[in-house]
């Protein structure tokens, strides 16, 4: 709203002495006034500018409906803004979680492999103790004459 209103106003205030030219008159310095080879402030020719931009903070003067909804929007933004940011910070716990995740499947799967490497590993020893049993099944118990069979 007070966007569509910037411009810069220039509001001379006339002068009560006529005897100037503004063109050639003015010096590099803007607060001063040369007539006839002299200088004078411009506050002493009578002459001020009124530099005012339509921006300036400047009291306006609104309806009671106008700074409640100008309250209540600026809330509304306040507002958004927060959720925004909850929102990026969930966000970013959320990623957080997803990579601890990532690595504890990731070690938990090291895991698995590795005991199942030991299984492998207790089979394969286990298969040659019963193969070396099996040369020695014929041993024959003194007692009973029976032979050895090992369950």
């Amino acid at each position: 709203m007070e966007n569509d209103n910037k411009e810069l106003q220039l509001l001379p205030i006339p002068c009560k002495t006529s005897s100037y030219s503004r063109v050639s008159l003015w010096s590099s310095d803007v607060t001063t006034f040369q007539s006839d080879d002299l200088q004078c402030p411009l506050e002493d020719v009578g002459l001020s500018l009124d530099l005012q931009l339509s921006s300036n903070p400047r009291p306006i003067k609104l309806s009671v409906g106008t700074e409640a909804r100008k309250w209540r929007s600026s809330d509304q933004i306040r507002i958004v803004a927060m959720e925004i940011a909850y929102a990026k910070r969930l966000a970013e716990m959320t990623r957080q979680e997803m990579q601890m995740a990532q690595s504890e499947f990731a070690y938990a799967r090291l895991m698995w492999e590795r005991a199942h490497e030991e299984v492998e590993r207790v089979e394969k020893m286990k298969e040659r103790a019963t193969h070396h049993g099996e040369s020695c099944l014929e041993i024959t118990c003194q007692a009973c004459r029976r032979k050895f069979r090992p369950y």
